[in-house]
């Protein structure tokens, strides 16, 4: 599903990101990349033109991942979100378009979520 696609992980608890990886790695995935934070991700040189898709797990305060979100979305990066705020909604306010994730998910949740995110996107030249 994930075959040939550079994934850009954004998450920092190390054990989760490393869950994460097997998870791209089983799916296919050509590379996995890891930022601890909004901040190192948004800080990646050749960001727009580096990754296919992007996991990043938001913090209770939701502005830096939907920043984040919408410049890689705007730059034809597929985008899912993942939370554990479990009061949210399945879609986040004003990000309707992108897949919002509660931790803990079940395997098959984050890659259908990723297949939906993929979807979504045109593919590039």
């Amino acid at each position: 599903m994930l075959s040939k696609l550079r994934v850009l992980v954004v998450e920092a608890e190390f054990l989760v990101a490393l869950d994460l990886q097997r998870l791209l790695e089983q799916a296919h995935a050509a590379t996995t990349v890891f930022a601890r934070s909004i901040a190192e991700a948004a800080g990646l040189p050749d960001l727009a033109t580096r990754f296919d898709l992007a996991i990043i797990a938001a913090a209770p305060d939701m502005e830096p991942a939907k920043t984040l979100a919408r410049r890689l979305k705007g730059d034809g990066v597929a985008v899912v979100v993942t939370s554990t705020d479990g009061g949210l909604s399945p879609t986040i306010p004003g990000l309707d378009d992108i897949p919002l994730l509660h931790k803990p998910f079940a395997e098959a949740k984050l890659l259908a979520a990723c297949s939906a995110a993929l979807a979504d996107v045109p593919p590039r030249d």
